[in-house]
């Protein structure tokens, strides 16, 4: 399937679908079991998975088949924390 001719609520349908499907198997999937688990011919299966892959909402990894899983979240970055007993490290005065 192309995504020609599809409007933007029929494809964030089917993005909305496989997004679901991969959460329900775990939070990542093989292609060949995702597309069956979908029942999604592979005209129908690629385009939307390689449309959700370039969008950054899943990632691909090697397996038999190929494979995608839910991008993890970024950690947020936590400030160092000074050892006990040492003194606690002085920010730079913003020039």
């Amino acid at each position: 399937m192309s995504l020609q001719g599809k409007s933007e609520e029929e494809i964030r349908a089917l993005e909305t679908a496989l997004l679901a499907k991969v959460q329900e198997l775990g939070g990542s999937a093989g292609n060949t079991a995702l597309q069956r688990a979908l029942d999604w011919a592979e005209e129908d299966y690629w385009p939307i998975r390689d449309r959700l892959v370039d969008l950054g909402s899943l990632r691909r990894y090697r397996a038999r088949g190929g494979a995608v899983a839910f991008v993890p979240p970024p950690q947020p970055v936590q400030p160092a924390q000074a050892e006990p007993g040492q003194p606690a490290r002085q920010q730079p005065a913003a020039l």
